[in-house]
């Protein structure tokens, strides 16, 4: 996996350039991680500070991981269907629509970044501790949305470091 700074340079993204606000505070990608271990959990946490997050993406960064993703997703699904699935029930009756179709569909986006985002925050901002401190580390996703070139996902994160 390409190192978190290496990605977001490549998008256009340097280690200066701010995407991430924390309770309403800019900050560098670096002062922000998301946990892959236990995301959602909040074992072992108590005492440790909480804040709300959003972090900026390009939407080209989230096509690059569905074209990447997306074929052996169909595959398995071909495979092993699960009619149980909504986001995997719709696809197949759009016909297995291509990455950049399912963002241009209404329905197939939403679902298409609940399924990715926290594969985005991972290889975007790192696992674990954040490179800089003070920094946060994401633990949770509320909200996700797609507007213009960008996908903005927010959530709770607690404080790095602790």
């Amino acid at each position: 996996m390409e190192a978190p700074a290496a990605l977001r340079a490549r998008f256009g993204y340097p280690a200066d350039r701010p995407c991430v606000t924390v309770d309403g505070a800019r900050l560098r990608a670096g002062q922000l991680s998301c946990r892959s271990l236990n995301f959602g959990s909040f074992y072992r946490t108590e005492g440790i500070p909480r804040a709300e997050y959003a972090v900026e993406l390009p939407v080209a960064f989230l096509l690059e991981m569905m074209e990447r993703e997306h074929p052996s997703y169909v595959e398995d699904a071909l495979a092993h269907p699960n009619p149980d699935d909504p986001f995997e029930r719709a696809q197949r009756e759009r016909g297995w629509p291509a990455p950049a179709a399912m963002l241009a569909d209404p329905v197939l986006v939403q679902m298409a970044l609940e399924m990715y985002d926290h594969d985005l925050l991972v290889e975007w901002l790192g696992d674990g501790q954040p490179p800089e401190l003070p920094g946060w580390v994401a633990n949770t996703i509320s909200h996700r949305t797609l507007a213009d070139s960008l996908v903005v996902i927010g959530g709770g994160a607690l404080m790095a470091g602790r």
